[in-house]
């Protein structure tokens, strides 16, 4: 009798819905403790500020300090080939002056990826204040080519550099994109810390690192010379193409001019430009130089240029000009009477 009824009520049991799963419950656990570590992590970041604050004169000493090595304050500054050329303080600055202020939290990550780009966000907090800035930009996975590879399909319209040649888009290797993520990423990260570090600290930094490079460079510029030439063939330009770009040898360049090439080449490094760029605004604003016009015959030159010109004309002639610009002949001027010596 005690079988039958067994045997029934067993038949009888119905599964039990929604009960959780092995896997779910895994899942669950490993959600919740990646939500409790990355929670105790930001307070003991915050704590940790609060506990230590920074002071801005220990700051702008720190950063005097690390500009003071004349090869850190090279790469400190950047020229972009836009007109005339755009510079700033690089994205190595941003860097040593995340390390200076301390009590920093730089964090990327990656929203959105399709075939052809990716969206990140950075966002740079300053612990102590509680102010966070976030920045948000596109990554294109397109390359362009001169030629096209075996097998690959231009994804743009082909167009006409200005040499007149071809240029395909293609998609970028994985290495070029990682450049190119890196370099983004980088930049941003310099605009965000520079939003924080206040303006008069970036000022003396500036003073500091234009003084600096151009020392540097005048006491031995051969040494100089050679270094561009080392840095630039690391990047792939020949000394030809260099000295094409320059318009004269290098061993006749001026301490400016090799001081901007230097910063060339840190915006080329840093991701912030092109060598080809580079070539192509150079050859953008030469017409501009050339067609500077010059003063008409019989124009008189500036004042300040009339009084020079006047004065060394009349120096050569042997006249004397006077503080008001009156010009005498030796002949006309008067001599005083020689001292009586009784």
């Amino acid at each position: 009798m005690n079988e039958r009824t067994n045997t029934a009520n067993i038949g009888d049991l119905k599964p039990v819905e929604n009960l959780p799963t092995v896997r779910e419950t895994s899942t669950e656990l490993a959600v919740a403790f990646g939500a409790a570590q990355a929670k105790s992590a930001v307070e003991a970041r915050y704590v940790m500020a609060l506990r230590q604050p920074r002071k801005h004169e220990v700051v702008r000493e720190r950063l005097l300090d690390e500009y003071k090595r004349p090869g850190f304050a090279q790469s400190a500054w950047y020229v972009k080939p836009i007109g005339e050329g755009v510079e700033g303080l690089s994205i190595r600055f941003a860097e040593a002056a995340a390390r200076c202020l301390t009590n920093m939290l730089i964090e990327s990550q990656m929203l959105y990826e399709d075939a052809e780009k990716e969206v990140h966000r950075v966002v740079v907090t300053d612990l102590e204040n509680n102010v966070t800035y976030p920045d948000e930009f596109p990554v294109s996975k397109l390359v362009e080519r001169s030629k096209l590879p075996d097998g690959a399909v231009s994804m743009r319209p082909i167009r006409k550099n200005s040499w007149g040649k071809n240029v395909y888009t293609i998609t970028g290797t994985e290495d070029e994109i990682a450049n190119k993520r890196g370099a983004a990423k980088s930049k941003s990260i310099r605009t965000l810390m520079l939003r924080i570090l206040p303006g008069d600290i970036q000022d003396d930094c500036t003073a500091m690192i234009k003084a600096i490079r151009k020392d540097e460079t005048a006491k031995d510029p051969s040494a100089e010379q050679k270094k561009i030439a080392d840095v630039f063939h690391d990047l792939g330009v020949p000394v030809v193409e260099l000295i094409a770009f320059v318009g004269h040898p290098l061993n006749t360049c001026s301490p400016a001019e090799l001081v901007k090439l230097r910063a060339l080449y840190i915006a080329i490094k840093d991701g912030e430009a092109t060598w080809a760029q580079a070539v192509e605004n150079k050859k953008a604003e030469a017409p501009k130089a050339a067609k500077e016009p010059s003063p008409p015959a019989g124009t008189p030159p500036p004042e300040g240029q009339a009084e020079g010109k006047a004065t060394a004309t009349a120096a050569v002639e042997g006249t004397v000009v006077s503080a008001q610009g009156d010009a005498h002949p030796p002949a006309a001027r008067k001599r005083r009477p020689a001292a009586s010596m009784e």
